[in-house]
């Protein structure tokens, strides 16, 4: 139920295809604000819900969510919000910040374990105006931004055991670029991201020379880059290809989201299209 709820009161509907019943669950989270949301089973066949919530109704993330609902439409098993770290904030916005903002969830992965992974991106417009000295004319342009990815690993119990910042900026013109945002996919031995990069990102991070990511516009003097999250939360960034000799850009919605040793990752301009696997 997506309207603004009253005291943070909200309705979960589970549905039976065998019996043909509907079955409401009430769920409390006191004043908080659902912002963005997932579900999922686990290998138990429970629902597991997880997200983004926010404690003062300004769309601005305070912190993640779990729900379990039994197997088969049982009872609520897990309601539970958990606050980010002072720490970790301090980590994606700075200091004197107490929230996060214009981060959506993009996906939820539930191990084997029970744990549950949460990937979300910070995505804003801008809009700049300006005006012609000749004309006097306004003229207004409007920019889509896809900024730093964070990653979160929850327990059963909601409890973080692992929060994660990949530095990332990119902006376009166009909402319908395909070469925007990144690519999600977990395996066995851990999970990885993967979008189009400056190519002075990498090494300045890793060397530990910054902390924000430069900026990528579309160019094809750029880089695909590939980031590592092993299930421990240990985090490591690499080259995947140099787009510059191809003069091909890696597509996120053009790549497989299946484990990283058989993912198949997709590449294209305006008139080719390449695909390739990882060795």
């Amino acid at each position: 139920d997506w309207q603004r709820p009253q005291g943070g009161q909200y309705v979960a509907y589970y549905f039976d295809p065998y019996t043909k019943r509907l079955k409401q669950y009430d769920i409390g989270l006191k004043d908080k604000q659902v912002l963005s949301t997932e579900f999922a089973l686990n290998d138990k066949q429970e629902v597991v819900i997880a997200g983004y919530y926010s404690n003062n109704f300004k769309f601005r993330v305070s912190g993640t969510l779990l729900i379990i609902l039994n197997a088969h439409g049982g009872s609520i098993k897990k309601a539970a919000y958990t606050p980010f770290s002072e720490a970790f904030i301090t980590t994606m916005e700075g200091d004197g910040k107490e929230t996060l903002e214009d981060f959506y969830l993009d996906h939820l992965h539930v191990g084997d374990s029970g744990r549950v992974v949460l990937v979300g991106e910070q995505y804003y417009v801008s809009r700049f105006v300006s005006t012609d000295p000749t004309t006097g004319r306004q003229m207004v342009e409007y920019r889509y931004n896809f900024d730093d990815v964070m990653m979160h690993c929850l327990d059963t119990a909601a409890e973080h055991l692992w929060s994660i910042r990949i530095p990332k900026r990119q902006f376009t013109n166009s909402p319908t670029d395909v070469h925007f945002s990144y690519a999600f996919a977990a395996s066995a031995d851990g999970y990885s991201i993967t979008f189009n990069d400056d190519e002075a990102s990498t090494e300045r991070l890793s060397a530990g020379e910054d902390t924000q990511a430069s900026l990528w516009t579309g160019s094809k003097n750029s880089v695909t880059t590939l980031c590592h999250v092993t299930n421990t939360g240990q985090y490591s960034r690499t080259t995947l290809t140099d787009n510059t000799s191809e003069r091909l850009l890696f597509s996120p919605l053009m790549t497989s989201s299946g484990p990283v040793g058989h993912s198949v990752f997709g590449f294209s301009d305006s008139r080719s299209y390449k695909f390739c696997r990882r060795r």
